[in-house]
């Protein structure tokens, strides 16, 4: 269980023990000063954190030490670690990506003192350039509900999922239920720690909670643009792609990105930067269709702005069939967001007629083809057309119903999302 949910602790333990530093990407907001901080004390060891962004005073009387004969007591001094073994010391470097003057005049110093780095950076610009290729970058994605269990200390719930995902057995309807609700607040506040801290500690109403969601999606969003080598023209272009893929997701056959809804002459070729920035840094994900990479589908990493932008385009939020679609679509997200830091091929399907697949996965020699229920009926035809089409296919359905294995279908609750890999063997 440790090895499967610590992930990405493991892979920054892996690159600290390779060469002593590593390179922490994420969204704003999403933790990674949070992580940082929670590593080090775990580590027992001396730390001092340096923010590129507002330490520049600071960085400039770290420059200075550079040309004395004793650059490794005098810096360890300044940061007010009074031991002189620098294997005893975590230096924590926050967004790198702000300061040219860390990456070009005091990055190589202290890499070559053997300090140990922890370094962030919530966009990538020329100034780190040097620095990613020197380093093992870790991405840090949004939360998983696996994630919000395992930090409220729930172990025994996240064991009880693995177990009854490995083995498809029913949950007892008491838990079951209890999951079932418990996800779909997950769904609301989404996968940043911000968001989270704010519904768990404050009364809010669903107005509150959205606004919180406002403020994140648009601050996540303008920081990145903020340090980034765009242009101005290409930063307008990122603002109108993110809009588009809001809009689109309303539209009950989304089944792949359609530049004219950004505006009459829109192309791959005029916004094909914005949209690769984007998906370079974590903002958005791209799904390819699986029989033709020209067309593909837009989701955002976070999944908690949905309900709160979804809501608001609509102009309908108490249209029941209209709120259904967008817990659909919040799910489609949410789901995109676990499949696709696995190391499994992952796809869309859809015909030439009305069949859709939400997510092909390819592990292997194996495929999965998984379908979300957007309504109460979960027969989900176009499982079988897609297997009627393709030999050797798993399907697995995810809805609110419990685990379960009929007719050669795998049904999924929507909350057992994060070990769907238990079922792709």
């Amino acid at each position: 269980m440790n090895i499967k949910f610590n992930r990405f602790e493991i892979n920054v333990k892996s690159a600290l023990a390779l060469n002593n530093r590593v390179l922490i990407h994420g969204l704003p907001g999403v933790g990674k000063t949070q992580f940082c901080y929670r590593f080090c004390k775990k580590s027992k060891k001396i730390y001092t954190f340096i923010d590129c962004e507002y330490d520049g005073i600071f960085l400039k009387k770290i420059y200075d030490l550079i040309p004395s004969g004793n650059f490794k007591d005098e810096f360890m001094k300044l940061c007010g670690i009074m031991e002189t073994n620098v294997e005893n010391a975590i230096i924590v470097v926050e967004n790198i990506e702000c300061s040219e003057f860390f990456c070009e005049k005091i990055y190589s110093r202290l890499r070559d003192l053997g300090f140990t780095l922890m370094m962030t950076m919530r966009v990538k610009n020329s100034f780190v350039s040097d620095i990613v290729n020197d380093n093992t970058v870790c991405v840090l994605r949004p939360s998983t509900f696996f994630d919000i269990l395992r930090n409220a200390k729930q172990h025994k719930y996240i064991e009880m999922l693995i177990a009854h995902t490995g083995l498809l057995t029913r949950l007892p309807s008491l838990y079951h239920n209890d999951f079932s609700k418990e996800y779909e607040a997950f769904l609301s506040y989404g996968g940043l720690p911000n968001a989270y801290r704010t519904y768990i500690n404050k009364s809010l109403t669903f107005e509150e909670l959205k606004n919180v969601h406002e403020s994140q999606y648009i601050y996540a969003l303008e920081k990145l643009l903020e340090h980034s080598d765009l242009d101005e023209l290409n930063r307008q272009y990122c603002r109108q792609v993110c809009n588009s893929v809001l809009k689109q997701m309303l539209d009950s056959d989304y089944y792949r990105f359609n530049f004219s809804n950004i505006r009459k002459g829109a192309t791959m070729k005029i916004y094909g930067q914005a949209i690769n920035f984007l998906i370079e840094n974590n903002f958005l994900i791209k799904i390819n269709k699986i029989d033709d990479e020209r067309f593909f589908i837009l989701y955002f990493y976070d999944s908690g702005v949905l309900y709160d932008k979804l809501l608001q385009l609509s102009n309908s939020s108490m249209d029941e069939t209209v709120l259904e679609h967008i817990l659909y679509i919040v799910k489609r997200n949410r789901i995109a967001n676990e499949l696709i830091d696995s190391n499994m091929s992952l796809y869309y399907w859809k015909s030439d007629y009305a069949a859709f697949i939400d997510f092909v996965v390819k592990n292997k020699n194996n495929t999965y083809a998984c379908k979300i229920a957007e309504k109460d009926d979960v027969r989900c035809r176009s499982l079988d057309v897609y297997a009627a089409e393709n030999i050797n296919v798993t399907s697995v359905i995810i809805s609110g119903r419990n685990f379960d294995k009929q007719n050669r279908k795998v049904y999924l609750p929507d909350y057992a999302i994060a070990c769907i890999d238990e079922i792709l063997v």
